[in-house]
């Protein structure tokens, strides 16, 4: 059974008067407070330019070396179709913290941030209802030189920060410059102060997640950490390249190492839960932000076998990613879900286990259901996207892909095999079922519409590369 919804402000002071009491330091410093009764924790590993076959599990590519996260998977569901919405970083994060398709509200493209202070995360829905909520990484939702040209100088940009958009607690930041409100080793700082730390950044976002969760582990807590990694520039200690000396491609075994202090991450996370008595209390969800990119000039050492295209297409190479959910003891261990998510899905999932009510505006579903029965009926018939000029649609059995220069590719999707002869020439009544129902989820969208004024260059190229249209 689920964790009864309870009255969480109400939990919240006893549990930080009884840590005051007590000598502790449940509601601002380290937390020594054992197991916990209540409303579960939530935590959301997002990885960036993660390639599907880059997790040691999926047994697709047998350099990769990820062993906490296989035992992530193992303890709950591994998902073999798990998709994003975006084939880009900022658009796909936009769809993962309001639980909308980002078309909903313009935001399509790296170039259409910040994310508007208008749009509810999930973070501020989580604060709403009692929990603490935290963030280290990369955020890619706020104000930088892709839409700087926006604003006026001097405009304030905590607003389109991770401290603006729900988060109590934030070190955001790519490399060495972060954004935070503690250190990585807790130390508090005033809010929105520039900290400098020269480690390798997934390492410095894990420690701080560790510090996170020891400040709040007598209360409910919301931990984000979108890891910047794999992405480029390509960096790595050099003890976690050593482990891969073998790997001879220079890109790839710095790609590998980068993979490997992710997983590092993921393992003291799940320590850190579990020095506090917190693991079976602790929803944990883990996905990609978008494919790899694998284009010669663009390659991260990532791959995403043995699906086709990459990074910037809506073929499942560009939105087809790692996907794990994990709840121990509320959850089955050890499943394996083929029916079709979204990172949409994660939003609604988190309300609902939060037992906050779910908006109507969402566009997930909640995945908990079809986990813990896997006779029930799949969670959707399908899955949309529009990028730039490419749209598409995915049902259990066809994709759809729609370019903007009118060519239409259709692929079978029932045998699970990577996108290859276009079909769309002997079965031009499923590409016209088919695009019926993508134009009209498209005409929800800002602006609406499939694109059908031309094809972009770079979309085109990326096709021809992959040797998808001629």
């Amino acid at each position: 059974m689920l964790t009864p919804r309870i009255h969480l402000r109400l939990l919240i002071g006893l549990t930080c008067l009884g840590a005051l009491l007590g000598g502790l330091h449940g509601c601002d410093g380290e937390s020594t407070v054992g197991e916990r009764e209540g409303p579960p924790n939530i935590i959301v590993f997002f990885t960036d330019d993660h390639g599907f076959a880059d997790l040691g599990i999926a047994g697709l590519e047998p350099d990769v070396l990820t062993p906490h996260t296989d035992t992530l998977a193992r303890d709950g569901t591994l998902f073999t179709k798990g998709f994003v919405t975006a084939p880009q970083c900022s658009p796909s994060r936009a769809g993962l913290l309001t639980g909308i398709y980002q078309g909903r509200f313009g935001h399509e493209t790296n170039l259409d941030g910040p994310l508007s202070p208008d749009m509810i995360t999930l973070a501020e829905r989580l604060r709403d209802a009692g929990y603490r909520t935290g963030m280290a990484g990369k955020w890619h939702l706020g104000i930088d030189q892709n839409n700087r040209d926006k604003f006026p100088e001097d405009v304030d940009t905590t607003p389109y920060s991770a401290q603006g958009q729900g988060f109590d607690e934030f070190f955001e930041g790519e490399r060495n410059v972060f954004r935070a409100s503690h250190q990585a080793n807790g130390t508090r700082v005033a809010p929105g102060t520039a900290v400098r730390d020269e480690r390798f950044r997934v390492d410095a976002a894990s420690e701080w997640g560790q510090a996170f969760i020891r400040r709040n582990a007598s209360r409910p807590f919301f931990l984000y950490l979108p890891y910047f990694a794999p992405h480029v520039p390509l960096e790595a200690p050099d003890a976690d390249r050593e482990i891969f000396s073998t790997t001879t491609n220079e890109t790839r075994k710095t790609a590998l190492a980068m993979l490997h202090a992710m997983d590092r991450g993921v393992g003291r996370i799940r320590e850190e839960l579990a020095a506090r008595g917190l693991s079976e209390n602790t929803l944990i969800i883990y996905a990609g932000d978008n494919g790899a990119p694998v284009s010669p000039r663009a390659w991260n050492g990532s791959l995403n076998t043995p699906l086709a295209g990459e990074k910037g297409m809506l073929t499942d190479g560009g939105v087809r990613v790692p996907y794990i959910v994990t709840w121990p003891e509320q959850l089955p261990a050890g499943q394996i879900y083929t029916q079709l998510a979204s990172t949409l899905d994660i939003a609604t999932t988190a309300l609902a286990v939060a037992g906050v009510d779910i908006p109507e505006d969402l566009d997930g579903e909640n995945l908990l259901p079809a986990l813990q029965d896997p006779e029930l009926p799949p969670l959707r018939s399908a899955l949309y996207w529009r990028f730039k000029t490419q749209a598409a649609i995915r049902t259990n059995d066809w994709k759809l892909i729609t370019l903007g220069d009118g060519q239409r590719l259709l692929y079978r999707t029932a045998d699970d095999q990577p996108e290859g002869d276009n079909l769309a020439a002997a079965y031009p009544e499923v590409v016209e079922s088919l695009e019926a129902e993508l134009t009209a989820w498209a005409a929800t969208l800002s602006p609406p519409g499939i694109p059908d004024d031309g094809i972009a260059t770079a979309d085109r190229n990326f096709y021809r590369y992959h040797e998808l249209i001629p």
